[in-house]
């Protein structure tokens, strides 16, 4: 999960936990004073209902039903029951009272004075009066049905407005912190597009005094430390390349005299000639260093023109041939007739002949018949694939993984002369060509490397 979405989610969590805490409070609260409020109301209609009663009991009960019936403030589904002093109801609004429903009420009212219980979904009041010396238990029961609706729509109102408020949360948070992280997004593209040959082209750094523009400035500063060590590592590997290129030659040269001269037994022969590889052997060492410092050194920087693939590999294949007599390729091309002008990539001419020499050299050393074969095909994507393949020993996963570091060679290359290099500047001139490399054991058990490259355009 990337960084904006973690801060998006946790600003809308939050956002979410803060209005939950306060739509929760609202409701409890808004019910708590609904609930305070009808109990208001129904203890002013006992009063007024009892205070009524007093005033006209010595008249028509029917007139104090009428009122009672006619109250501005009447309650929804109300009941009113008035007892005296005996526990006998001297007064019902809807008549029919059973006493045994209010006994147990009746006996906690005189200590408690006031009771408040619901029941059947209604809210029933109780409340001691005590008036001229008289005493009476008035009760009344109704249902809060406007009181349950508001809240019912206070709870719609606030999941509503808790769905389109978290909605608009989350948009407009992961849009300002995209603005916001859009300079760590131009920082990571930066150093995404840093290669060897770009190492001298430090980093933009913004106008905002901020976290990521110190970063970038740190940055900076590491790239020039790191390029400075490697430039002393390529100079290094070629002085001292250069410095052995001599020595070397006139040691190979003093050994082709010795063993022309014929004066010494075969044994001497042998050692000598076992000298003579190990010379060669040193100097094909020293030419890859030489090599692959001039690459690192030219780098990106080479202006590139179409090539025809094709004619590169033939080149290359030429000059192997010249060293290795007995070497077989098997060329095929799957084009459309008449369409070779699709085989050209953009690339540095002589930079891309290494390459294929050194593969075309590793696939006639690594072949139990100095014998492989190419095929140049065209992908739907525009890309153009070349397929290198041999019957050779296959490589193991230890071997895949290293096969394109410095120095590394594999188990199947214990009786072939190499310095282990060819590999590492095959992916390096590759790399400068925007092309992939890849190997892998083909259906038939073969060794095969498959190199991609972009057709120009």
């Amino acid at each position: 999960m990337t960084l904006k979405r973690k801060v998006t989610i946790g600003v809308a969590l939050v956002y979410s936990v803060i209005y939950i805490i306060a739509a929760a409070s609202i409701y409890l609260f808004f019910s708590s004073f609904k609930k305070e409020e009808f109990l208001s109301r129904m203890e002013s209609k006992a009063e007024n209902t009892l205070r009524l009663l007093v005033e006209l009991k010595k008249k028509d009960l029917q007139v104090v039903n009428f009122f009672d019936q006619n109250m501005i403030n009447r309650l929804y589904n109300e009941k009113t029951i008035v007892f005296n002093a005996d526990f006998q109801p001297i007064y019902s609004s809807i008549g029919g009272t059973d006493i045994k429903d209010y006994a147990l009420d009746l006996q906690q009212m005189r200590p408690n004075k006031e009771i408040v219980r619901s029941a059947d979904g209604k809210e029933i009041f109780g409340k001691y009066y005590v008036i001229e010396d008289k005493e009476y238990y008035v009760f009344i029961s109704a249902e809060d049905k406007y009181g349950k609706s508001k809240l019912q729509f206070l709870l719609i109102l606030l999941l509503t407005s808790f769905i389109i408020s978290t909605l608009v949360i989350w948009i407009i948070s992961f849009y300002l912190i995209k603005r916001l992280l859009k300079p760590l997004d131009i920082f990571e593209n930066q150093i995404t597009a840093i290669t060897v040959g770009n190492l001298n082209e430090p980093l933009t750094v913004s106008d905002n005094r901020d976290e990521i523009s110190l970063l970038t400035i740190a940055f900076n500063k590491l790239l020039l430390r790191l390029k400075d060590a490697f430039e002393v590592q390529k100079y290094f590997s070629a002085s001292a390349s250069h410095e052995l290129r001599t020595p070397l030659s006139r040691m190979a040269f003093q050994l082709e005299n010795m063993l022309e001269s014929g004066r010494f037994n075969e044994e001497q022969t042998a050692q000598l000639q076992g000298l003579k590889s190990g010379v060669y052997q040193l100097g094909e060492l020293t030419n890859s260093l030489l090599l692959l410092s001039n690459i690192e050194a030219r780098g990106s920087t080479e202006i590139r023109k179409p090539e025809r693939l094709d004619e590169v590999i033939f080149s290359a294949y030429d000059k192997v041939k010249a060293h290795h007599p007995g070497f077989v390729l098997n060329f095929s091309a799957h084009v459309n007739p008449g369409e070779y002008k699709e085989l050209e990539v953009n690339s540095v001419p002589d930079m891309l002949e290494i390459a294929f020499i050194n593969m075309l050299k590793n696939a006639c050393n690594y072949s139990s018949d100095r014998k492989a074969s190419l095929r140049i095909e065209q992908s739907p994507n525009g890309k153009i694939q070349v397929l290198i393949c041999n019957n050779g020993q296959t490589l193991n996963q230890n071997d895949i993984k290293t096969m394109f570091q410095a120095f590394s060679r594999g188990t199947n290359a214990r009786y072939v002369l190499g310095s282990g290099l060819g590999l590492r500047i095959v992916r390096h001139i590759l790399n400068i060509h925007d092309a992939d490399i890849n190997y892998q054991v083909n259906s038939k058990g073969e060794n095969q490397f498959q190199l991609s490259f972009q057709a120009a355009a």
